[in-house]
């Protein structure tokens, strides 16, 4: 693979430390401040609806010269999409549970005010889980936008990014030690691939039984085509995202016993296939690898159609004697 973005640390970083500035966190009581007439609040809250609203025009106009500089349209779309993942799939809070801070910033043109708005989600999905988004405001324009895990007033200190990335490993069929193929036909498909499973199956081996299958030759053409591919943008997943209706997709599980994968996890394939008529689904649009806790690849199925042919022939291939009899 060609292309790496890298889109932030913790899940999704973008931001721009005040030139400078250096502030730490400073809460103020809730009485201290209107919210009602406060201008930079409404504007912390204007971007997250933009963000839900799926409307990224409208949210970077409302960031600081200095921050769209630096911030390329790979980190805004990344954002725009994890953020509205978030939103969506979680309780929106109360004005009175958004935690404010002040700070001071002195300059030649003197006084001026920092605010830090900290909006925390409270998932739906997963109930001990809180994401937060930080924005960071100053003359009614936002310098600094963060979305992590993390309440204000934590110091966080992130270590180097060490992993290899997927774009400096060439993927090869023979050094596949573990495999497993995942496949739900959706709604729109019902065939009967064993005694339990019906409308869905699971085929698993080592290299031998993936030879033996006869589908070796189409993941080492799948493989080939990703070593040579350029994926679209890079991501820091936090969510698994829920299916929406009843699709038919595939997920590709495999681990490497060759030496350069050694420090990787799984390689994972996922891709949606058909999406049941009328619902749309989240991540429809691209096919997924991964190839740590972290991190995924993304491609556009539209720029990758040669790719998503293989991905669906590897789908619909015929396993007989090798369907998992309890998937």
């Amino acid at each position: 693979m060609k292309k790496h973005y890298n889109l932030g640390l913790l899940i999704i970083l973008i931001g721009l430390l005040l030139t400078g500035c250096q502030y730490t966190y400073k809460p103020i009581p809730k009485k201290a401040i209107n919210l009602e007439d406060n201008t930079t609040f409404k504007t912390a809250k204007k971007s997250l609806k933009f963000i839900q609203d799926s409307k990224p025009d409208s949210f970077k106009s409302l960031l600081s010269r200095k921050l769209l500089n630096i911030a390329k349209s790979e980190q805004i779309d990344g954002l725009m999409r994890e953020g509205k993942i978030i939103i969506d799939n979680s309780e929106y809070p109360n004005d009175t549970n958004v935690l404010i801070s002040q700070n001071k910033k002195y300059s030649f043109g003197g006084e001026q005010m920092i605010e830090t708005f900290s909006f925390p989600f409270q998932s739906n999905i997963y109930k001990d889980s809180i994401m937060y988004f930080h924005i960071t405001i100053l003359n009614d324009e936002i310098y600094k936008y963060v979305m992590n895990e993390y309440p204000p007033g934590i110091r966080i200190i992130e270590p180097k990014h060490s992993e290899t990335h997927i774009q400096d490993v060439k993927m090869n069929a023979d050094n596949i030690s573990w495999f497993r193929i995942w496949y739900n036909g959706g709604k729109y498909n019902n065939k009967r691939y064993n005694f339990l499973s019906n409308g869905f199956f699971a085929v698993s081996g080592d290299g031998k039984v993936l030879e033996e299958t006869g589908i070796k030759d189409k993941i080492h053409k799948l493989f080939n085509s990703i070593n040579e591919a350029d994926f679209d943008s890079l991501d820091f997943k936090f969510f698994e995202e829920d299916e929406k209706g009843d699709p038919e997709y595939i997920k590709l599980r495999v681990r490497f016993d060759n030496e350069e994968y050694s420090k990787l996890g799984e390689f994972e394939v996922y891709c949606f296939l058909q999406e049941e008529e009328g619902i749309k689904e989240i991540m429809s649009d691209y096919i997924i690898f991964k190839h740590t806790s972290k991190t995924r690849y993304l491609m556009l199925k539209d720029n990758n159609q040669e790719i998503l042919n293989i991905i669906t022939e590897i789908a619909h291939f015929d396993y007989d004697g090798y369907y998992e009899s309890d998937p």
